[in-house]
């Protein structure tokens, strides 16, 4: 069993005694003669400890209380010993002529209680250990009344009263087991001492008042919930440090370090332990530590070395405080090999008060140049080592800074640790000298060399820049020199970055560099892209906008049509762009169109033109525009179908299927023998079958225009497919109508060499809405082609009945032509 163990078993065993002392009903003497042996048996537990502590060297020397701190905190096996022996011994000799059962009950609940301590300590989540130890006090507290108001014959009166008794004066011995326990105390043992506070007051309560059963119940829990939330944490603290401070005393410096290094551990800012920790850090000889490797590795080195900083700091200090300095940098570079670079930077400081300039101007370059190995070590003296080099020592500033400094990287790498200390203070007046004097000679060179290209550095004040920058930019001498701050600046400030390049372009078109106006003009284009418009003030998108605009008109005239594209296109996210932007846009893609080597990068920019005139088209009162609507017909008839096809799945939001139709319905209504137009009504028919393989409406107009060339059998073979795959459901009446005519086409052309297929095309025709006396008279001529005299008759007669309709005497003829067949003279 281990030790933590033993003790959460021995403080519950400690309860079970003290209970089983109650049982017994004992008077006041018997108590006090319980107490007596059981802080004898402390006392002589004490003695014992102090003499073989003082074997082993430990002296009080005057300072007792400490001593007996000391025997108590570091001597836990014999406090368990002394007060549970002692109790043990007490209740053994007081009622050993009133031996029962109940002895022996008690003292195996207590046990048990014990193992329910230590594992109620052994949850890690403290807001449930919080909790569970919570009920714990509850379910003590609660079962104490309920013996008190419910079931008070199962203990007589001086039982319930002297279980009060004990319960109370037992807690300072619980409290003792607590202190001294080499178990950092928890949230359980306040609940334990809470219960036993709780119950003794509910079984002495009712002597006393009759209300008192309250007070056994708030007052308990009061307790419990201010000690572990406002008292126990700072208490912890507390105990390792006065732990830290009695080891100190009787010179276990190992124990003292670990309960120290624990109290800081618990709360880094505890100033007992800090104050204690330095001192005990002075009084240790280090020489003699590097034979004792285990309390060496207790050493707080971070310590060390704020010892180090306080002897070197010094206005003028001793040779010896500088050997203890240097003593104590050998120690923590040995140990600990990360913290090289606050060991080497303190080492240059020795040097230099030490006269040994070539010494510290070696060790101060190997902390500012090790840059391939940075570390958190390395960082936190990254400032005070430039600092040492550029302004505090002339010698420093000759032999490490200026070379460094002319290094890629060095400039950067300084000016982040000086970022990084204003981070920390940013009123440090120091700091501030040496950020000017870095950022004063800074170039985009410099800059580059710590950041990704079109990236921002870190630990860098890009504002502070942007105001180097802006006081320059009207100097007409050193106006260069405030756009490249500006332009580091726009590096970090993206939100700014395009109000930036604006300012800078501006700056190079008043001392007449028209170039850089342009190209600063782009650069701002180039950032709002990256960034997105979205992100700007409506004044600064307003700003780039019309930077977008005269950037475009003017590569425009250039002749450059992709820089013109580039600008247009970001000027068409202006919610006021409006038509003329898109009709400029597909006039520029015309023109690359034009220019492309290949048909494909034409295709591609023929279409681009397209998009942007059916843009163009989508505003309110542009749809009759001529110059659109004649851009749309050329762009349409210099695409290729297999190019719609292929681009479908990109296209089919924008492109204009109905135009394409409409357009050729037109041509067809207009055809006067026009080959030419009648090309271009091929093509658009093309373009929409393309579109829209199933459109029975395209099939149609493409049978049509077969019909007019001539082409017969490519007409039939059209419409034959159209007949061929009826659609389950029509999608629109469009589709429905064309169905039919289709079929009145194919009868028109069946009707005199294939009759009987005409007749069946006819019929189906019939079912149209717009079938009358003309597919009548066809179906008529379909029948007596065929032979079918009777039913000719029938559709002749049927058309007769339409006396105005022109073909009237057609019908009658053929009436009569079919029934002088079925009845011929002579």
């Amino acid at each position: 069993m281990r030790w933590e163990q033993t003790e959460f078993l021995l403080k519950g065993i400690y309860l079970g005694l003290l209970l089983m002392v109650a049982l017994h009903a004992p008077d006041w003497p018997d108590v006090a003669k319980v107490g007596a042996f059981t802080f004898g048996g402390l006392g002589l537990a004490l003695v014992a400890a102090a003499w073989q502590k003082m074997r082993e060297g430990y002296r009080a020397r005057g300072r007792w209380f400490g001593f007996l701190l000391f025997l108590l905190l570091e001597n836990p096996g014999m406090v368990y010993t002394g007060l549970i022996a002692g109790l043990t011994v007490g209740a053994y000799t007081t009622f050993k002529d009133r031996a029962d059962d109940w002895a022996v009950l008690a003292v195996a609940g207590g046990a048990v209680l014990g193992i329910v301590f230590y594992f109620l300590r052994t949850v890690r989540d403290r807001d449930k250990r919080f909790w569970l130890a919570f009920g714990l006090v509850a379910v003590f507290v609660g079962g104490a009344l309920y013996i008190v108001l419910q079931h008070p014959s199962l203990l007589g009166v001086q039982q319930r009263f002297m279980l009060g008794v004990l319960l109370l004066l037992g807690i300072p011995g619980f409290y003792l087991l607590t202190f001294s326990s080499l178990v950092e105390e928890s949230e359980i043992e306040i609940a334990a001492m809470c219960a036993a506070l709780g119950a003794g007051f509910c079984f002495l309560g009712e002597k006393i008042s009759p209300n008192f059963g309250v007070i056994a119940i708030i007052v308990p829990i009061f307790i419990y919930y201010y000690y572990t939330r406002r008292i126990l944490p700072g208490l912890r603290v507390f105990k390792h440090t006065l732990r830290g401070l009695s080891y100190s005393k009787v010179g276990n410096y190992r124990a003292a370090l670990v309960s120290l290094n624990r109290a800081l551990q618990l709360d880094p800012s505890y100033a007992l332990a800090r104050n204690q920790l330095w001192q005990l850090h002075r009084q240790m000889d280090i020489d003699k530590l590097k034979s004792d490797p285990e309390t060496l590795a207790l050493v707080n080195y971070d310590l060390c070395l704020e010892r180090v900083a306080w002897l070197l700091l010094l206005d003028k200090p001793k040779p010896e405080q500088i050997q203890e300095a240097q003593r104590l940098l050998e120690l923590v570079a040995g140990q600990r090999p990360a913290l090289e670079p606050s060991c080497a930077y303190w080492r240059a400081v020795a040097f230099l008060h030490q006269r040994n300039v070539d010494q510290a101007a070696q060790e101060l370059e190997s902390v500012l140049r090790a840059a391939a190995q940075d570390s958190p070590a390395r960082r936190a003296v990254l400032f005070p080592a430039w600092q040492l080099a550029l302004v505090l020592h002339p010698e420093m500033h000759k032999r490490v800074a200026t070379p460094l400094l002319a290094q890629p990287g060095r400039r950067m790498e300084a000016i982040a640790a000086v970022e990084r200390q204003l981070a920390l203070k940013a009123d440090d007046q120091a700091a501030w000298e040496l950020k000017r004097l870095l950022y004063a000679p800074l170039t985009e060179n410099d800059y580059d060399s710590a950041a990704m290209p079109e990236q921002s550095a870190l630990d860098f004040d890009h504002a502070y820049a942007q105001q180097l920058g802006l006081a320059l930019v009207e100097n007409k001498d050193q106006w260069q020199r405030g756009c490249e701050y500006l332009r580091i600046a726009a590096r970090g400030l993206p939100t700014q970055a395009t109000n930036i390049y604006i300012l800078i372009a501006k700056t190079h078109d008043r001392y007449g560099d028209a170039a850089g106006l342009w190209h600063n003009y782009r650069r701002a284009l180039q950032v709002g892209r990256k960034i997105g418009v979205a992100t700007l003030k409506e004044e600064d998108r307003t700003a780039l906008f019309e930077v977008a605009k005269q950037l475009g008109e003017h590569t425009m005239k250039e002749g450059d049509v992709d820089s013109a594209i580039d600008a247009f296109k970001f000027y068409s996210q202006y919610e006021r762009a409006g038509v003329e932007t898109y009709r400029t846009l597909a006039q520029l893609f015309e023109r690359k169109a034009e220019k492309a080597s290949d048909a494909k990068q034409k295709q591609d920019n023929l279409f681009l033109a397209l998009h942007c005139t059916e843009h163009a088209l989508s505003y309110q009162g542009s749809g009759n525009d001529k110059d659109l609507l004649q851009r749309k017909d050329k762009y349409c008839y210099s695409i290729a179908p297999e190019e719609v096809k292929a681009r479908w799945p990109q296209i089919h939001k924008w492109f204009d299927v109905e135009y394409c139709l409409e357009k050729t319905r037109w041509v067809l209504e207009k055809y006067n023998g026009d080959l030419d137009l009648l090309d271009w009504a091929s093509h658009l028919a093309d373009l929409a079958q393309a579109a829209q393989p199933e459109r029975i409406a395209a099939k149609l107009l493409r049978a049509r225009i077969r019909r007019q060339r001539g082409d017969i059998n490519d007409a039939v073979a059209l419409l034959e497919e159209i007949r061929q795959n009826k659609p389950e459901k029509f999608g629109s009446q469009e589709e429905e109508e064309s169905w039919y005519f289709a079929h009145r086409l194919l009868g028109d052309l069946y009707i005199d060499e294939k009759p009987d297929q005409a007749v069946l095309c006819f019929q189906e025709f019939r079912k149209s809405d717009r079938a009358g006396a003309d597919s009548l008279y066809k179906l008529g001529r379909a029948y007596e082609n065929l032979g079918d005299h009777a039913r000719a008759a029938k559709a002749y007669e049927a058309v007769t009945a339409f006396e105005d309709h022109p073909l009237v005497y057609e019908a009658r003829d053929g009436l009569a032509r079919v029934r002088g067949a079925n009845n011929p003279v002579g």
